[in-house]
């Protein structure tokens, strides 16, 4: 799957989940309707610029949406999740192996 379509997937999955209007949005985050809905509906790549007005509207990490599609749980979860990666990217590759062990252990059977 696109980065593009797991994106849109993942949009269309948070809004209907919190009953957010492509309207609503369109006025919080000052992108056009027309825009919002066709990203949605995956009729559109969104640009970078795009995916990032809409994280800053809905107080979500778009980085994470990208990855691949996630539940309504796991969606609301991306704000705390991005700011795990941006502490990630500085541990050395022994850090990150002590975290994947951890992170293993937690992680669901």
């Amino acid at each position: 799957m696109r980065y593009s379509d797991c994106y849109s997937s993942n949009l269309k999955r948070y809004l209907d989940g919190n009953q957010i209007s492509t309207n609503s949005l369109a006025n919080r985050s000052k992108i056009s309707q027309k825009t919002i809905w066709v990203v949605q509906a995956g009729k559109s790549v969104p640009t970078v610029n795009t995916v990032q007005q809409i994280g800053k509207a809905l107080d979500i990490d778009a980085r994470i949406m990208l990855g691949r599609e996630l539940t309504f749980d796991q969606l609301k979860k991306t704000k705390k999740i991005g700011k795990i990666l941006d502490l990630l990217v500085d541990l050395t590759a022994e850090e990150l192996d002590s975290v994947l062990s951890i992170s293993t252990a937690f992680a669901p059977k």
